[in-house]
């Protein structure tokens, strides 16, 4: 056990690239608990692996608004399918991920169809108190949960 520790650990240090993050998964999840609501930062990238995962920000919209996964990973053209939206918002805002990699998660054929949800939540959010409580409610569950 020692010797596999050893050797794992100096083929990290032999990377070009280290991890942000080296220790157990309890170790790791800890961490993200601990940090990643105070520490989040734009112009630092490496905080986002501090962010809740995107099946985990999935899962807690899922369970929020009381829908199947279908739900979360299907649209349809003129219909407001709020769980989704909120989903791919936060996946943006949170994770800071790039449309295309939101728009292969949520099943989409483009960047684009993503970009328009995290714009309509968006205004919707300037308007709507219920709507940013909701959103607020989520976010501070993947907080606590992260």
């Amino acid at each position: 056990m020692a010797q596999e520790d050893t050797e794992e650990i100096l083929e990290t240090f032999e990377r070009k690239k280290w991890p942000a993050l080296l220790g157990s998964e309890n170790f790791i999840s800890w961490v993200k608990e601990t940090y990643f609501a105070t520490k989040q930062h734009q112009q630092v990238p490496e905080s986002v692996q501090l962010a809740p995962e995107l099946e985990r920000i999935k899962m807690e919209v899922r369970r929020y608004y009381g829908v199947d996964e279908k739900d979360i990973l299907t649209g349809q053209r003129g219909k407001i399918n709020e769980p989704r939206s909120v989903a791919i918002f936060l996946a943006r805002t949170l994770r800071n991920d790039t449309l295309m990699v939101i728009g292969n998660a949520f099943g989409m054929s483009g960047y684009s169809h993503a970009g328009g949800a995290v714009e309509r939540i968006k205004k919707r959010l300037a308007d709507d108190r219920e709507l940013c409580g909701r959103v607020e409610r989520i976010k501070a569950a993947l907080l606590a949960d992260s």
